[in-house]
């Protein structure tokens, strides 16, 4: 058994703030469900990978576990694609089925916990939202009716007008 799959990943930090897939991507349980009776050692493996993707506060938190997840050169699932040649074939069809399945699956959470974190909260109450790459620091126009400064979106223009 490889070592990222024996209890608690290495690389994940116990200290991370986790969160519940399921309120991001409706079918984290059957996703979870499919990989555990493809391979029953690697389902604990997305589970927590899901949990700290959905749990980042901020951007750069979420980018600091892409990295240590998905990274090109010493990402977990890099490292874990890079041991499939040491299994027999039969093994590694799984193995490998797994490892892509939990890389897209992990790819679509990280991309969910980045819209969530991309929408704007009213500062005057939280009230209401504008989503999607809205990059702006003011207050709600819409239901306000406060100005302040006028929310852009991501070509420069103006939300409201």
């Amino acid at each position: 058994m490889s070592s990222a799959v024996e209890g608690r990943p290495p690389g994940i930090d116990p200290a991370w703030e986790t969160a519940d897939p399921a309120a991001l991507i409706p079918e984290h349980g059957a996703r979870v469900a499919e990989l555990a009776a493809l391979d029953a050692e690697l389902a604990p493996l997305y589970t927590r990978g899901a949990e700290a993707l959905a749990g980042a506060q901020d951007e750069p938190a979420l980018k600091s576990r892409h990295v240590v997840l998905l990274g090109r050169e010493r990402g977990i699932i890099t490292l874990e694609l890079a041991k499939l040649p040491e299994l027999p074939v039969e093994a590694r069809k799984i193995r490998g089925r797994s490892l892509n399945l939990i890389k897209r699956w992990l790819g679509t959470v990280e991309e969910a916990r980045r819209r969530a974190l991309a929408v704007i909260r009213c500062p005057l109450g939280g009230c209401c939202a504008i989503s999607l790459n809205v990059r702006a620091q003011g207050a709600c126009a819409l239901s306000h009716g406060t100005v302040g400064h006028i929310l852009p979106n991501e070509q420069g223009r103006d939300l409201f007008g």
